[in-house]
């Protein structure tokens, strides 16, 4: 292999390097040219002008590819680029009509709303003031460099953070670098101090789902902001609800891990915090073999005194704490480590950083990186049109294909839109719906006839499953052409009719054979019933009452009816039953009937109270014999347990006596 030495004191300070190249050189001079060109570094691998660059994307159109010249400012473009219409390209590349591109047909604006000359004096702040270099300028991309750089290196690896922010309402544009660029896949958000006042939308960021557990406006309050790509699911019945916390269940690497934030506020005492995390942890465990807990827990780690209560907490459930720097710089006090990152998967964890931001009034940013890569997301796939090989024909035909409901006198999308909200159709009830059916049907007059024909379907099918052969003309019906019987069934329809019973109305006339016009009216039912025209009921039914007229003849007449007997009835002195003196005519034969009534009455109440003075004394016998019975239960009871007891002294007094026996026997 060919080695070339290169003196290169004059390009890079005088250092010599041997460069080996790959394959054999046939021309040492310029190989070694072109090498000097490749270290200067401002030669582009492509050298070449471009002949004539897009005033979009500074690509060449080429002569192959559809473009259109400026008449202004003379830059070419791509019809791509522009978006124009092949339709209208094709209509301006046949005339010589002018053309010109958006940055020519708007107007020029300065960046100022005054036009501020030169010669005129400003308080603006000179240009010698700015930085001239890229070193002197303020980036906003290197206060996050460092997780910047462990994005870069371990891009697949799942990288939490936490930071207390002190108040969110006006510092998220500059948490939203961060997101905008997939650096972090889980982010906590400690002391929001948020209400529902706040709407989520104002913290949203594309790719990423948003969690909120709000205190009040004041103070307190944490969110999270979790990426969308990664498979998670909040776990409620996981948060504490004395502390302030938000867990997240995340799949890495085919293990589930549970992400949890918290911030604990320093009016909080060290017992309440220990029962409560300690209960919070139990449940985590039971579930969980790996867990990561991130939080402001203002537990100052650096001195011992201050957090016992945590340290506690970490040797009961083997818990490491990974940052290991302070992280809140309050003024006039000493630096302190309250913000923590607690895991029982310490081996899992790497690349854990602690930094400042500016964003926070005094605390740091913590983050940490898991082993195990996240599981790959599945491309989705997007059909679209492809306008390279565009065909106008077929394009049409795809068109004409789809089924695209047209309106008369509609030209736009918008106007077609309009229209069919203005021509919305009503949405009925199913009750409405029916009545209307219903109500439409026997104006047509088709109700009857399919009334008709579904009757006598089912007469047949009962012929037809009968033995006997059922027939209506076996059932003895009374004569149709009689007077009372067109009375009856005269009732039975003005009845119907009145309380609005349509169906059984249009069922009951044309089995009956009743005309609608061919119903008796109330002053041919009562003649025919033989009530006197002069009567008062016979000028009360014609009449009618407005509460029950509308109820029909039946109903009105039991209620005259009532109100006549409930009269009758109520009269006092010698006045008595209508129905039992209506046929007597002398005063004595009233008298007579009179008295009749009384002892009548007389005996049934003298027989009425001699039942219920002998239905007391039988009751009062069976109580009687009731407590009889359960008195001498109870006293037999009291008389066996007397008996048993006794039996018992004595059976334990004779034994007691025997084995006194045997015992004198066997020490004598």
């Amino acid at each position: 292999m060919l080695k070339i030495k290169l003196d290169l004191q004059n390009i890079n300070g005088g250092h010599t390097k041997i460069i080996k190249p790959t394959r054999k050189v046939t021309n040492i001079q310029s190989y070694f040219m072109c090498l000097l060109l490749i270290l200067s570094g401002d030669i582009s691998l492509n050298p070449g002008p471009t002949k004539f660059p897009c005033g979009i994307c500074s690509k060449a159109v080429r002569k192959n590819q559809r473009g259109i010249l400026c008449d202004e400012c003379q830059y070419w473009f791509h019809v791509k680029c522009i978006d124009l219409p092949v339709a209208e390209y094709n209509i301006l590349s046949q005339t010589s009509d002018s053309w010109y591109c958006k940055s020519c047909t708007l107007p020029q604006f300065t960046n100022s709303f005054f036009d501020i000359s030169l010669e005129e004096k400003s308080n603006a702040p000179s240009q010698s003031y700015l930085p001239s270099s890229p070193e002197e300028t303020s980036d906003v991309n290197t206060v996050f460099s460092h997780l910047r750089n462990v994005r870069k290196l371990h891009p697949r690896n799942f990288i939490t953070a936490y930071l207390n922010i002190n108040s969110i309402r006006y510092k998220f544009d500059e948490i939203k670098e961060i997101l905008t660029d997939k650096i972090v896949d889980l982010l906590f958000i400690a002391e929001t101090k948020l209400d529902v006042s706040f709407n989520d939308s104002l913290f949203e960021s594309e790719g990423y789902k948003l969690y909120r557990r709000d205190r009040n406006a004041s103070g307190g309050g944490i969110l999270s902001i979790i990426s969308s790509d990664i498979p998670s699911s909040r776990k409620i019945n996981l948060e504490c609800e004395t502390i302030e916390n938000i867990s997240h269940e995340v799949y890495i690497n085919d293990r589930k891990w549970l992400i949890m934030g918290m911030y604990k506020p320093p009016s909080m005492t060290g017992n309440t915090f220990s029962e409560s995390f300690s209960k919070n942890l139990d449940k985590i465990t039971v579930k969980y073999d790996n867990y990561i807990v991130l939080g402001d827990l203002n537990f100052d780690m650096l001195i011992s005194d201050k957090c016992q209560p945590l340290s506690d907490i970490c040797d009961i459930f083997d818990l490491d704490q990974l940052v290991k720097e302070p992280t809140c710089f309050k003024k006039d006090c000493r630096p302190s480590l309250v913000d923590v990152i607690l895991t029982n998967k310490k081996s899992s964890c790497f690349k854990t950083l602690n930094f400042p931001t500016g964003i926070s009034d005094c605390h740091n940013f913590i983050s940490t990186t898991v082993k195990g890569q996240l599981p790959q997301q599945q491309n989705e796939k997007i059909i679209y049109r492809s306008y390279k090989n565009f065909d106008i024909d077929n394009f049409n035909n795809d068109i004409a294909k789809i089924k695209i409901e047209i309106v008369d006198g509609v030209t736009t999308a918008e106007q077609k839109t309009n229209r069919m909200a203005e021509d919305k159709p009503e949405y009925l009830s199913a009750e409405a719906l029916r009545n209307r059916l219903y109500h439409s049907l026997r104006d047509k007059g088709a109700v009857d006839t399919i009334k008709s024909q579904l009757r006598n379907k089912i007469v047949e099918e009962l012929q037809q499953s009968y033995k006997g052969h059922l027939s209506v003309r076996d059932l003895k019906l009374p004569d149709e052409g009689s007077l009372l019987h067109r009375a009856a069934n005269s009732l039975v329809a003005d009845h119907l009719r009145s309380c609005q019973y349509d169906y059984s109305f249009s069922v009951f006339l044309p089995e009956s054979r009743t005309a609608k016009d061919k119903i008796f009216p109330t002053e041919d039912i009562l003649q025919l019933l033989g009530i006197s025209p002069s009567s008062r009921l016979f000028k009360k039914m014609v009449s009618g009452k407005k509460d029950h007229a509308t109820k029909g003849f039946l109903w009105q007449i039991l209620c005259e009816l009532s109100a006549l007997h409930s009269n009758a009835s109520n009269e006092t002195g010698v006045q008595t039953d209508l129905i039992r003196v209506a046929a007597v005519s002398s005063l004595d034969e009233r008298l007579n009937g009179v008295d009749d009534f009384y002892s009548s009455k007389k005996d049934e109440h003298f027989r009425t109270s001699s039942a219920a003075v002998e239905d007391r004394l039988m009751s009062f016998q069976r109580q009687l014999e009731e407590r009889y019975r359960t008195d001498l239960k109870l006293e037999l009871a009291r008389m066996k347990d007397n008996e048993i007891a006794r039996i018992k002294m004595e059976e334990k007094e004779t034994s007691r006596r025997e084995l006194e026996q045997l015992r004198r026997e066997v020490c004598g």
